[in-house]
């Protein structure tokens, strides 16, 4: 017996009585009658709870139907998202059509699946916010930056900690994801994410303890004294040279202990480090009784003129 959906079909059903015991009256009596049979079809609709979203905002479909033991499979724009009794997305970002196709097995049925009614999906627009004046790369010793978005009053985050500046002196050495999230007039979130790398300053080796240079030295040469690690830094400061390879100290100045600089760049972050150094300058002496000394660098010269 084969029904086909929505279309009545007629069926002769004949039942014949033979029994050779009875009176000829009802022996070969035949009763006949016709069925009229008609396929049917189960219904199948789905509703949303939402149809003007966010882009990627979640939605729930529904399905409501008459079928029995129904299975329901799911489709957004025609692809397939599995099966599920209440479906439920978060993978629209753009206008979509989603529709299901139900699955049972109705008494009579003679098309076991049935289309659902299709629902249409408009996502709002939007404009993803923009990270103003934040750098890529800063140093460990860089001052502290105010973050700042555009458009206005959104949240900043620092690696999910919400923040309003960005300082290079208390995060981790490594790399940092910034991300500034604003909401729309439609209520929508949308976020923008910058990573932002703080780097070390570069190692340098100078000596701790102050350098004895004397008096009346003109040339002190630092490099080849104080021999810095690396070497291709730069000195600074009172009584350095300008070319800074010097220390020229002024015989008439009161002060007999300068600090001065060593700067080192890192030529691969651009890091700079800053190492002070001690200069202490020892004076000639005189004593009147006998003889005087005179200092030259870390040994002296006698009033015989002779360096000891």
């Amino acid at each position: 017996m084969q029904v086909t959906n929505g279309v009545e079909d007629i069926w002769t059903a004949e039942i014949e009585f033979d029994d050779p015991n009875s009176d000829a009256i009802f022996n070969n009596l035949k009763l006949r009658d016709d069925i009229h049979v008609k396929g049917y079809t189960p219904s199948l609709s789905i509703s949303a709870d939402v149809t003007t979203i966010c882009p990627n905002s979640v939605v729930t479909f529904t399905p409501t139907s008459d079928g029995v033991n129904p299975s329901y499979e799911w489709f957004i724009n025609g692809a397939s998202k599995g099966f599920a009794n209440i479906f439920q997305t978060n993978e629209i970002d753009a206008t979509a059509d989603v529709t299901a196709i139900m699955t049972s097995d109705a008494l009579c049925s003679g098309n076991l699946t049935t289309n659902s009614n299709t629902i249409t999906i408009s996502v709002f627009s939007t404009t993803p916010p923009t990270i103003i004046s934040l750098n890529n790369n800063y140093c460990s010793n860089d001052a502290s930056v105010t973050l700042q978005g555009n458009p206005p009053g959104g949240i900043f985050s620092i690696d999910g900690t919400t923040a309003s500046e960005l300082n290079p002196g208390i995060l981790a050495i490594s790399p940092h994801d910034v991300v500034y999230t604003s909401i729309d007039g439609n209520s929508c979130s949308t976020s923008v994410t910058q990573n932002v790398v703080i780097n070390d300053l570069p190692p340098v080796i100078v000596p701790t303890s102050p350098v004895d240079v004397c008096v009346n030295e003109t040339a002190f040469n630092l490099n080849s004294n104080i021999n810095p690690n690396p070497s291709s830094g730069d000195f600074s400061g009172s009584n350095v040279s300008l070319n800074g390879s010097t220390f020229e100290y002024n015989a008439n100045a009161a002060e007999l202990e300068h600090v001065i600089q060593y700067l080192y760049t890192d030529p691969g972050t651009s890091c700079t480090r800053t190492s002070d150094i001690t200069m202490n300058v020892t004076p000639n002496s005189y004593n009147p009784s006998f003889t005087f000394s005179e200092c030259v660098s870390t040994k002296h010269r006698t009033a015989n003129n002779l360096i000891i």
